[in-house]
């Protein structure tokens, strides 16, 4: 009987081995740790409470290894990695890391992806990145970085991934972003991120894709992404304090709506705390999703544009968008619940519209103005003011000169105790002629 159980073990055992990879050899503790999955260009050993690396899977296949993936671990740093090594696709995120220096970098010369999330990094030096320049996909997601060392990522000319989303940034670390970047993919979602400028951006010129969901914004400003040309997809989901997207925000008004927006594909603004929309903000006609569920939608003649299915007939995206309506609920008393696709058209309440300084297009021009033109505006009237006050002191002095002598002598009376003649003067020892 006892044969028999052997002779199945032993059976047992040569099929797995043969079973397995023989080009890759797994030693020190990896193969007892469960580190199973092993090709001649992969290393796999995922939640098996690693403390260190061994490196002598480098060795087996140094020119063909390529991917090393030791996410869910326990391991704090690189000392037990290879000095120098040929990985380009690297996952070592969720483990116990606390730094990431220029040193460490250095061990992954041809590094091209980089996973390094959900670690406790919370400061990265100038320098961290120099010499790096394979570097194409860059994921520091969940690190609890709250700022970043200007110009970071200027070494980094083949990157065109950038995730720091679910960190503590308080704005959008525009120093960092050079002037010639490749970046095309930003996530910024999950921040504490307060307000947005149109210099956030500037830099990034082939950007496609943004997410911003999860934030503390309040509004989305004048022209914040209007220098976005190849701006394809915009994401503000759960952000649940944005109230207002201003018309101009992706690009000047203009009396065709959304025509500097025209590149935008794919917008999402579900589960914030906006309650009316602006129809110049989008290009309906170059929408191919668009999301807005779940925000406490105001149904009125403001947003009309919004819920007519007739708007959305032009669209790529109007099968979806009618989705959306139909999920959609108004949130003001008439219509409370109420599905926007189910409103009446006809029966929204059109109040006297207070007059807004936006719907003139002369001052809207003039509020356009930018902050450099508004300081000279204001230097040129404080120079008027003072030219008028300068003027009239110069009168008033010229006044006082051109007195009559009797009224300066009657002054020096006043002032003096005596009379003084403007012409001749008196003796301090002569008599006034007003004793008795």
């Amino acid at each position: 009987m006892w044969g028999l159980k052997s002779c199945f073990f032993l059976l047992f055992v040569v099929s797995y081995v043969y079973s397995s990879d023989h080009t890759c050899e797994l030693s020190c503790d990896h193969f007892s740790e469960g580190c199973t999955k092993c090709t001649n260009t992969t290393f796999q050993c995922e939640n098996r409470a690693l403390k260190s690396v061994c490196a002598a899977y480098y060795n087996n296949n140094s020119t063909e290894m390529h991917t090393v993936d030791l996410r869910d671990n326990l391991i704090s740093n690189f000392s037990s990695f290879p000095a120098k090594s040929n990985i380009k696709v690297l996952f070592i995120g969720n483990n116990h890391f606390t730094s990431l220096t220029k040193a460490d970098m250095e061990r992954f010369p041809l590094l091209e992806k980089l996973f390094i999330e959900q670690n406790e990094i919370k400061s990265l030096p100038k320098d961290v990145f120099e010499g790096s320049t394979f570097i194409e996909e860059l994921h520091m997601s969940g690190l609890g970085l709250s700022e970043l060392p200007d110009t970071i990522f200027k070494p980094l000319k083949a990157l065109t991934f950038l995730d720091l989303s679910h960190n503590q940034l308080k704005k959008v670390p525009a120093n960092t972003f050079q002037i010639g970047n490749r970046i095309r993919t930003l996530f910024l979602n999950g921040n504490p991120i307060t307000e947005l400028a149109p210099v956030d951006f500037v830099a990034l010129r082939k950007i496609e894709v943004i997410h911003l969901g999860e934030t503390k914004l309040t509004t989305i400003t004048d022209h914040a992404f209007a220098t976005l040309d190849t701006l394809r997809e915009i994401n503000f989901d759960h952000s649940s304090q944005l109230r207002f997207i201003d018309e101009t925000a992706f690009g000047w008004y203009l009396p065709t709506p959304g025509k500097y927006a025209a590149s935008l594909s794919k917008v999402s603004i579900r589960s914030c705390y906006l309650s009316n929309l602006d129809e110049h903000v989008f290009n309906v006609k170059g929408l191919e999703e668009f999301k807005f569920s779940n925000n406490p939608w105001e149904c009125d003649c403001s947003i009309r544009w919004l819920m007519d299915p007739e708007t959305w007939k032009v669209s790529p995206g109007k099968d979806k968008i009618m989705e959306e309506l139909n999920n959609s609920k108004c949130d003001n008393d008439k219509w409370k619940r109420t599905p926007l696709a189910a409103v009446p058209l006809n029966q929204l309440e059109c109040g006297v519209k207070i007059p807004n300084f936006k719907d003139h297009p002369a001052l809207r021009l003039s509020s356009s103005l930018s902050t450099v033109t508004t300081i000279m505006i204001i230097t040129l009237l404080v120079c008027c003011i003072s030219v008028v006050l300068g003027i009239l002191m110069f009168r008033r002095c010229t006044r006082q000169t051109s007195m009559p002598p009797a009224v300066n002598q009657y002054r020096a009376i006043y002032n003096q105790g005596h009379v003084q003649s403007l012409d001749e003067g008196l003796d301090k020892d002569a008599k006034s002629p007003y004793e008795l």
